[in-house]
């Protein structure tokens, strides 16, 4: 406040004094601004909302929007635009399988399926195949769009009867004529045979039936006692022995 207006009060044109430049809250000037639901005091500069003037669901103002009394045609609102999805009107797009709404231009997808294929367009989905297996394989292959897939495999011990695979399990030793080697007679698999010079005796005791057996092997009997990897007990199952 200038020293003039604390001797004398302030001079206010409407709400701002003309001598120190004080505002008050009161007698503005208000004009409304263009494009928008606000009034602006052309003396002082504050603004203040006014209420909106509405035209259904827009205003006649500032374009605001509410998501009521909307004039809907169909799926779209004639006022302000927005978009419903029912009420769709749609048209085929041709040689495409896809149709578009007239009013909203939302695009529907529809496909003239062939099982797992689009008799149209080609495209294709993960849903009715028809699946045939292939000649001397573990593969199905979709007759109608090509798609293969891994099937089980049949084992016969170490060797698949259907795509001849192999796994290294389930062999069938045969020794051959030299004693050296032994081969699988279902995957001609070949391997050395033990000499018995590597093989260790032992005269085990069964800890559950007492049945007393030898054994040889080319392992660590102790450490095949301590991890239960010995064979099991002809009698009665149990794999805990002792040496005797």
């Amino acid at each position: 406040m200038g020293f003039t207006c604390k001797i004398f009060g302030h001079k206010w044109n409407g709400c701002k004094c003309i001598r120190c430049g004080i505002t008050r809250d009161e007698e503005h000037n208000w004009l409304i601004i263009e494009g928008k639901c606000m009034e602006k005091c052309s003396i002082c500069g504050k603004e203040r909302s006014v209420e909106h003037k509405w035209s259904g669901c827009k205003c006649e103002q500032c374009d605001t929007t509410r998501d009521v009394e909307h004039k809907w045609n169909n799926c779209k609102c004639e006022i302000c635009s927005k978009k419903r999805d029912i009420g769709h009107d749609y048209v085929a797009i041709d040689g495409k399988c896809w149709e578009k709404c007239i009013f909203c231009g939302k695009l529907n997808s529809k496909h003239k399926w062939n099982g797992c294929k689009c008799e149209i367009c080609g495209a294709t989905r993960d849903e009715e195949h028809n699946w045939s297996i292939i000649e001397s394989k573990c593969i199905e292959k979709c007759s109608i769009c090509g798609k293969e897939c891994n099937v089980e495999h049949k084992w016969n011990g170490c060797k698949c009867e259907k795509c001849g695979t192999t796994k290294d399990e389930g062999h069938k030793w045969v020794l051959l004529e030299n004693e050296c080697v032994e081969k699988c007679t279902i995957c001609s698999k070949e391997r050395k045979k033990a000499s018995e010079s590597t093989q260790t005796t032992a005269i085990i005791k069964c800890k559950n039936c007492n049945n007393v057996c030898m054994i040889k092997t080319t392992g660590n009997i102790e450490i095949m006692l301590e991890f239960d990897l010995m064979p099991k007990c002809q009698n009665c199952g149990s794999k805990k022995y002792s040496i005797v």
